[in-house]
């Protein structure tokens, strides 16, 4: 019987290399692009951290049923994705922490929140 597990694994350091690692919660920080995923109602990953001043590639994969977006409104910025599409946007932005938050009407308030952090 053959398995799948060397060709998944092949996979997965392609999607590594070609989307960069944002923050898996080990400290990694992203200095060229992002994956989020957006479901009812979370992101994942929650925390997202990058690198301060250089340009990242946000791309927000929309795989729930609803439409979403992705926003850090103190930095004006809004990446929104319809339910089943996928959107990037491209920011560089000064070192800090800031809240990210899904602006559909309830989503936030439904838990859809996370944290950018910027080093």
């Amino acid at each position: 019987m053959r398995t799948r597990r060397p060709l998944l694994a092949a996979l997965a350091v392609v999607a590594i290399a070609l989307f960069g690692c944002g923050d898996d919660g080990d400290g990694d920080v992203a200095d060229g692009a992002v994956v989020i995923e957006a479901s009812e109602f979370e992101f994942a990953p929650e925390t997202v951290t990058i690198a301060a001043d250089t340009d990242v590639e946000i791309t927000l994969d929309n795989v729930g049923a609803v439409e979403h977006d992705w926003a850090v409104e103190e930095l004006d910025v809004n990446i929104h994705a319809d339910a089943g599409e996928t959107a990037t946007g491209t920011v560089n932005v000064p070192a800090g922490t800031y809240d990210i938050i899904c602006t559909i009407p309830g989503h936030a308030e439904a838990g859809m929140v996370g944290t950018l952090v910027v080093e």
